[in-house]
């Protein structure tokens, strides 16, 4: 059922690029007033725009070269090329097309154009369900996005590279990347924007760029196919209330339950003082629950606090598939399941070390809730679920790398998983440094 669903969603993805390579064809081709083929685009706006972008672009490149990628992207074989087609991709586009674009050489357009058709679109399209941010708001512009990319690289490649209009069109697609990093800075400089910094900072780079590409009418363009996306969702993949819910909800961290909702409950129901680590506040809370003081809750208990909290669709379906068979549930489960609000990695070290073993341990002691020296596969499962990737996927990563006792040793943590310690001991020391 759940695959069947997956498939009814990427058939859904399939109209939505359909009626946008139509309607690109429509603006940029059939109703495009009269174009310079061979004069470049001297306009103050185009200039100004790109030109920024352009220049922005070396610290975007050297930031791709000098910072690892986000874990969810480096485990699976699939994710870490398609990562890296994405970023070589769309760094030799650029180059190659600023060259072309001073130099006039058809020869070095057409390459830009091969890049953009053979690395960084196809890249594009397999990351865009695993987006940060809204999946209502940034799918569709994902796939919006990336299928004028590609309609503008493909008709620079029908044209030789000889009508330099098609070099800036193409151009001017990749650039959106360029600005959504670009306010995406700004934005966390400013802690502006805070829970949807992904979101807005997306919506920004399309405002900014589409009207370049197609005139006053890109923005509306932009949104209704953002509409039109919800409404093939709401046929195609006919989602439950709680799915249509988690498609509005940022998706960075902690989205796996109702922050709101889960911090009243707290707040009537447990006494907590200022010196409470986020484990003394998951013990009060859980002793509370434990009503008959047995150190453990009832399926009855959880499936009333899942409820209560909000827990998503997502949350609910890893719960069940792990612990549905099981009357009660004790303290690590609890934790390690819906416990997410608080469960960032931010616990307290005395002081960073660049040991490696030793960073991989505090990260792992970290995560490992019960104390048991084992990471459960359902800790690492809602970790990647709060990072926003689906349950399908998450559910890969753990066959892969847990096994058939679904547990992982620290020697296996410091060794198969290491993308999601280094990036969970750069997050402390991170913490560390700010205190």
């Amino acid at each position: 059922m759940k695959n069947d669903k997956r498939w009814r969603l990427h058939i859904s993805a399939l109209f939505l690029v359909a009626v946008v390579a139509l309607f690109s064809f429509l603006l940029l081709d059939y109703h495009s007033l009269p174009i310079t083929k061979v004069g470049r685009n001297t306009s103050f706006a185009f200039i100004a725009v790109v030109g920024f972008a352009t220049v922005a672009n070396f610290g975007i490149l050297y930031m791709h070269a000098a910072t690892p990628p986000h874990p969810k992207f480096l485990l699976l074989p699939s994710r870490k090329f398609s990562i890296r087609a994405h970023a070589i991709g769309g760094g030799f586009e650029s180059i190659l097309a600023v060259a072309a674009w001073f130099t006039g050489s058809a020869s070095l357009a057409v390459a830009a154009g091969l890049f953009a058709i053979l690395l960084h679109v196809p890249a594009t399209y397999y990351q865009s369900q695993g987006t940060f941010g809204m999946k209502g708001i940034n799918v569709p512009g994902y796939y919006f996005v990336a299928t004028v990319h590609a309609y503008c690289a493909i008709r620079l490649i029908q044209t030789g590279g000889h009508e330099i209009v098609w070099l800036e069109r193409t151009y001017i697609a990749l650039m959106t990347y360029s600005y959504f990093r670009i306010y995406y800075y700004i934005f966390l400089k400013l802690k502006v924007f805070l829970g949807s910094q992904y979101t807005v900072s997306f919506l920004m780079s399309g405002a900014t760029l589409m009207p370049l590409l197609f005139g006053g009418p890109g923005v509306i363009f932009a949104v209704a196919i953002m509409g039109l996306y919800l409404v093939f969702y709401k046929i195609f993949y006919a989602p439950s209330p709680s799915e249509w819910n988690d498609l509005f909800e940022e998706k960075e961290r902690f989205s796996l339950l109702d922050g709101n909702l889960r911090k009243q409950w707290l707040a009537l129901n447990v006494t907590s003082d200022a010196n409470d680590t986020a484990d003394d506040l998951a013990r009060k809370a859980f002793d509370q629950l434990d009503t008959d003081k047995s150190g453990t809750l009832s399926r009855e208990e959880v499936e009333k606090l899942l409820e209560t909290w909000g827990a998503s669709e997502r949350l609910q379906d890893s719960f069940f598939y792990h612990y549905g068979d099981r009357t009660s549930i004790g303290f690590g489960a609890f934790v390690s399941t819906f416990w997410l609000g608080d469960r960032t990695i931010d616990v307290a070290v005395k002081s960073t070390t660049t040991d490696l073993h030793e960073q991989a341990t505090i990260v792992f002691e970290h995560l490992d809730i019960d104390k048991s020296g084992f990471l459960e596969a359902p800790e690492i499962e809602m970790l990647l679920l709060e990072w926003g990737m689906d349950l399908y996927e998450a559910r890969r990563y753990m066959k892969k790398f847990a096994g058939e006792d679904a547990k992982i040793s620290l020697e296996e943590f410091e060794t198969q998983l290491k993308p999601i310690w280094r990036f969970g001991y750069k997050a402390i020391s991170q913490n560390q440094l700010a205190k």
